[in-house]
């Protein structure tokens, strides 16, 4: 350690962009990372741990999603058919499951094409020394049966339950998100934050003995300052691709949280929680998944969705979409139930101001539609599914009103932020005004 940590100012010093010492097998970086939390000159510390039969949804909400700090619960598996989530299962019962964008060569960060499970894990079976890549089985679909098992077996926290507000959206237009992600020893996930604000959630299902996986993670509210760290060596954090030595995280200004998790942990992620994780030990099956809402909600609105328009990247939850069926279905409830519930009263404290918002932003008076009646004819999309449109400058998902060419290639969309920032087409002069609702 002292050896380790010696020389990690002379890497900071020179802020190398490299991975020039890798602290990699299983013992090293247990041993580096006890050492630092132990000596208490850092900002390292163990994310706080409890009990599955501990867990309630005011704790939660209290600990992960106000305070922003990450949670880990033990022995979320206990009692669970273990079986169901080997290896040898998936093998034998989604074998011809297509892996889409994945496995991932983690040394390229190239996607590979044309494998399946079955493939991937003959691959991830095989002996160390005879793979030849190193290749993680990243974002891998999850079989309908374990769907249904961990719905069962994690209510509230699982995802297109009451708690998620994406359940309130049709079949059609509910994003994947959860997903499964197969590997071995020294395979990584870059630092990121989770999608769109989100909470993020991650359980081990099925490893080795010795198998385990370490996180580092961020607080909410120091997503900046991590940021910050990242730049220092040349990456940006956004663009989820670059993992940062252990190493150079030892001297870092913010704290920083540190979870060993083993099989049956269940990771809690706060929103905008930057995190990275390595795998080590031996093999392992997660199981991940994402959940907005009310209160993330109107953050991934406010904060996220600017950065991302920047970026020009893909929502994958479609924000604005999201809280206008959720309003609708509160107020349907409400409705028709005709009884008030404590919930239901926060949850429309914080849907009604947002959909208010995003209505207003996308306002045009009738007497300018009237003035500019040429320019601005309305139009309505008849799509088959409807809110499924993105812009075709920014990435960003088109809700309700964008404008339209028809004369450009593959149905050419412009949102109203990216026209009213001078972008559109050729064609300028014949856009139409689009809208689904």
């Amino acid at each position: 350690f002292f050896y380790l940590f010696r020389n990690t100012k002379f890497f900071l010093k020179h802020k190398t962009h490299h991975q020039k010492m890798k602290v990699t097998t299983h013992q090293d970086l247990g041993n580096f990372v006890s050492s630092v939390i132990e000596n208490s000159s850092t900002n390292w510390e163990w994310a706080k741990r409890i009990d599955f039969s501990e867990l309630t949804t005011e704790f939660y909400e209290e600990h992960v999603v106000k305070k922003g700090l990450p949670l880990v619960v033990s022995n979320a598996t206990k009692g669970w058919e273990r079986e169901l989530f080997s290896w040898d299962w998936l093998r034998e019962n989604a074998g011809d499951m297509p892996l889409i964008n994945s496995p991932r060569d983690v040394n390229t960060l190239c996607d590979l094409e044309g494998w399946t499970i079955k493939k991937y894990i003959e691959h991830l079976l095989s002996p160390p020394e005879e793979r030849e890549l190193q290749l993680y089985g990243k974002d891998v679909t999850c079989p309908q049966q374990w769907r249904q098992y961990l719905a069962e077996k994690l209510k509230p926290f699982f995802c297109y339950e009451e708690g998620d507000l994406v359940c309130n959206l049709p079949k059609e237009l509910q994003p994947m998100t959860l997903m499964m992600y197969i590997g071995y020893e020294n395979l990584y996930t870059p630092g990121h934050k989770d999608i769109c604000g989100s909470l993020g959630h991650n359980i081990i299902v099925y490893t080795e003995p010795d198998a385990c996986a370490y996180w580092f993670m961020v607080k909410s509210g120091d997503q900046e300052l991590a940021a910050n760290l990242w730049k220092e060596y040349g990456q940006k954090l956004d663009h989820d691709n670059h993992w940062l030595p252990v190493e150079f995280l030892v001297t870092c200004s913010f704290p920083l949280y540190i979870v060993k998790q083993q099989e049956g942990d269940l990771v809690l992620v706060p929103p905008d929680s930057v995190h990275q994780v390595m795998n080590q030990g031996g093999r392992s099956v997660k199981v991940a998944w994402n959940r907005l809402t009310p209160h993330t909600i109107v953050n991934a609105y406010h904060k996220v969705l600017p950065l991302y328009r920047t970026l020009c990247k893909s929502e994958v939850f479609r924000v604005k979409t999201i809280a206008y069926y959720s309003l609708i279905r509160l107020v349907d409830y409400f409705t028709k139930e005709k009884k008030y519930e404590s919930s239901i009263g926060r949850n429309l404290e914080y849907l009604i101001p947002l959909v208010e918002e995003i209505l207003n932003s996308e306002w045009v008076e009738d007497t300018v539609l009237n003035r500019w009646s040429t320019e601005l004819e309305k139009k309505r999309y008849n799509d088959e599914i409807p809110h499924t449109r993105t812009c075709n400058y920014c990435n960003c998902d088109i809700w309700n009103r964008a404008y339209h060419c028809s004369k450009c290639d593959n149905d050419y969309d412009i949102c109203l932020l990216c026209v009213a920032e001078g972008r559109g087409c050729i064609h300028n002069k014949e856009l139409v005004l689009m809208e689904y609702i």
